[in-house]
């Protein structure tokens, strides 16, 4: 900061010294050239200041909370792994609607082989002949599965039929226990 100070001041004393002598090129050359250099560090030291800082990478507390309350409803439901689907459920578009599917069908527990005929699998219960498998270890790919499953059944369909459709339920049974579940989740 001092060479930059020191550096200005410089070219405010050739100014002086110019402006009492009359033609020196020499001098005027070498106030061009401090100039540009003076221009050019106060340039790098304005962009140094104005730079923005790196954001801090602290955990959000409002998704923390969201997580948790998220989290909470599943153990209440009965969930073994009840931060694990809050996050997998969270990161889709539909959390609330799928958390309400997931509690129906599982109570939010990753189960296997159940439902129908024993084909039906995980946390949302797919049938892997209709909507491809299921990757049984990772709940965040079955929570993303479940979503597109529904945004395939809701482009065809008003959502009540769409939530029948998924629950392969020819009745509303079905649709008013998922509809149900939903005004209990956080």
């Amino acid at each position: 900061m001092n060479y930059k100070k020191s550096l200005l001041n410089q070219v405010i004393l050739q100014v002086h010294y110019l402006q009492t002598k009359k033609d020196n090129r020499q001098d005027i050359i070498t106030l061009v050239l401090l100039g540009a250099v003076a221009g050019m560090i106060g340039i790098t030291a304005f962009k140094a200041c104005t730079k923005e800082p790196e954001p801090v990478q602290r955990p959000c507390q409002a998704c923390h909370t969201r997580v948790m309350v998220m989290a909470n409803y599943f153990k209440k439901a009965g969930s073994k792994t009840p931060e694990q689907l809050a996050v997998a459920v969270l990161s889709t578009k539909n959390p609330r609607l799928l958390a309400a599917i997931a509690v129906v069908e599982t109570n939010g527990n990753n189960v296997k082989n159940t439902g129908y005929k024993k084909r039906h699998q995980g946390v949302y219960q797919v049938n892997p002949r209709h909507w491809g498998v299921v990757d049984s270890r990772d709940i965040a790919k079955q929570s993303l599965q479940a979503e597109r499953i529904l945004t395939e059944l809701t482009n065809e369909m008003p959502i009540k039929k769409a939530l029948s459709q998924y629950g392969g339920d020819s009745s509303d049974k079905y649709q008013r226990k998922v509809l149900a579940e939903l005004v209990k989740v956080p």
